[in-house]
Parts: C-alpha cells; structure tokens; sequence
C-alpha cells in the first residue's frame, strides 16, 4: 500500500507567517499553499500516511485525503510503499566573480575609460551597464571607440542606456552594436521617430533617460516581482541579489553601492579604489538578505523577491524598505 511520499528534490517548502510556499525549481514557478499543508508535507518527509491520519484523528480523514491526492497530482513527489531516499539539493551559494554587476556613467573628461575596465576585468566582472549622454556626434563616435576596451575581457554581457540628441543612421547603429561581441542590449533614449535597424538588440523609446529614471525612482513599490530559480533562490537566503557585489561608479568617478544611493565611498581615480569595496562598510547592503529585512521576513515568498527599493539599516542584524510598503 503506497503509504510514504517522497518529495522531489527540486521541490522546496518555505514558511512564512500566514502561509507557506512551494518552490518548483525544474518548472521554475512558486504555489502558495496554507501553513496546513506545509506542515503535513514537512511530517511526509519522516512519517508514513496513516500515522500522520492517527496523529490528526478520523475527523481530519477526509481532508487529509485530499490534500494526498493534491500534492500527487501537482507532481511535487511520489508516493510508494516504501521511503525512498533522495539527495537533496545544495542551497549553499558561491560565485568566484569579486564583482557581479556594475552601473556606469561613461566619461571622456572624469576618469580613464580603458583603464577602468581593466580594472573591472580584474575583479572578474560578469555584467556592465553603461549609461551615457550622447548629445552629439563627436561624443558618438568616441562613444563607439571606447567600446572596444570591452573587448577580450571576461565581462559576459554588455547593455547599454544611451540618451541620444541627433538622428541616428543604419550605419552607426550597425556600428555601435558592432562594438563589442560582448553587447547584449541597447536602449536608445529621447528618439522622436524609430531608428532604422533590423537589429534585434536595440530598443528605443521617446523620452529621455533621466525621465524615465525619475519615473521609476518615484514609483511604488514591486508588485508581482518574482524571479524563481535555484541559483536566484541560494543567493537569496545569503546575499541581497540586487545589492550583492554591485557597484555604482558615477561620471565624475564616485563610488557606490548603486547609482541610485547618495552615499559615495570613494573615487575610481584613487589607485587603491579596488580596496574599498573589500571593506565591511561598502558590503554592508550584500549582505542584507531576505531573511534580514523587517518587512519581507515573514513573506513566504521572499527568495524571489527582487528586491532593488533603498534599504536602511535599524540595528546590527536587520534592515527595512526606506519605502512605506512592499506589496506583494
């Protein structure tokens, strides 16, 4: 008699305060279940159905049923006449890279361009976002010239925010994708009409960058912001996954955790600058997982949480949404 369910390994429960979660990494989506459920799952894990039918009484036998039949037929395990053992998924998180991600305000005048992304080839960068002003032609073309530097570094990919303020051809759209292998996307900013490119990687919108940035810092909170997937789901439970080995480095050479943030840690003009983001005041927001802010705590769905509102710190252990609320 099938009286033991097995969990699948990619399926992980999680507790919040007023209901539970399944996260189904193979199919990469997230159910909300009652803490009901999620408890009768966790005793599945050790105890056979009937005596999880005793330990609940004979007036619970029906609902009990049909939550067994529920989770049988969300595949989220198997059921047998025996416990069968599985090895569980490694939730542990690791990442070689010094720094995952940087936002970059391009400069002709404040810093040494080719220098910097040598620099940031270093510290094994995997992604950069580069966000300049191209008022004219002139800036273009040196624009152009200086994505080379992207070239034969270990950086994977490359997208770029460009405020444009002249009439772009097919040419220098070709020229500018053509960059850099390493140019993934490229969003082209204050364009009246549509360029003309058959390129698939370039986007354009009418209003400028700084509009659109205003219009996304002054919005409300993430509504429905979930990503679900097991490397997103490890970091996580550790790290902050917008935060976590990010820095902001502005046109002027300010370093931040995120150009967004006042806070400036130093200048990329410093030859040591490299040594401040070693330092616990600058990793501070890496560290501030899920689990260590105040108002998604309790979520069941916080390790999906995309998380990018300011935080603030409250004490050595927690921190909270500078904004009123986080809905979800």
């Amino acid at each position: 008699m099938e009286n033991y369910f097995t969990q699948f390994p990619h399926i992980v429960t999680v507790e919040g305060k007023d209901a539970a979660a399944i996260y189904d990494f193979k199919h990469e989506v997230c159910h909300k279940i009652p803490l009901v459920l999620f408890e009768i799952m966790q005793d599945l894990k050790h105890h056979s159905s009937k005596s999880i039918e005793l330990e609940y009484g004979s007036d619970n036998s029906e609902l009990l049923n049909k939550f067994f039949y529920y989770i049988k037929v969300k595949k989220w395990g198997r059921w047998g006449e025996h416990k069968e053992r599985v090895q569980e998924l490694d939730l542990n998180w690791y990442c070689p890279a010094h720094i995952q991600n940087v936002q970059l305000e391009w400069s002709t005048t404040y810093y040494n361009f080719p220098l910097l992304m040598e620099q940031l080839n270093e510290l094994l960068c995997r992604h950069i976002e580069i966000r300049a002003d191209l008022s004219d032609s002139s800036k273009f073309h040196k624009f152009i010239k200086d994505l080379g530097n992207l070239n034969h570094k270990c950086f994977r990919t490359v997208e770029l925010h460009l405020d444009i303020g002249f009439p772009l051809t097919t040419k220098l759209i070709d020229d500018l994708v053509n960059a850099s292998a390493k140019i993934e996307n490229v969003m082209l900013y204050g364009l009246v009409d549509k360029p003309l490119t058959e390129q698939k990687r370039v986007k354009w919108i009418s209003s400028s960058m700084a509009e659109i940035l205003t219009e996304n810092s002054n919005s409300g909170p993430y509504e429905n912001k979930y990503i679900v997937n097991l490397s997103f789901f490890c970091e996580s439970q550790q790290y902050n996954p917008y935060y976590n080995r990010k820095i902001g480095i502005t046109e002027k050479g300010a370093i931040k955790n995120c150009l967004k943030l006042d806070k400036v840690f130093g200048n990329v003009n410093d030859p040591h600058w490299m040594k401040i983001i070693e330092t616990e005041d600058f990793q501070l927001l890496w560290h501030a997982s899920a689990d260590k802010i105040i108002d998604v705590k309790d979520n069941e769905l916080r390790y999906s949480l995309f998380i990018t509102q300011p935080l603030e710190m409250i004490n050595n252990q927690q921190f909270k949404l500078t904004s009123s609320e986080f809905k979800t």
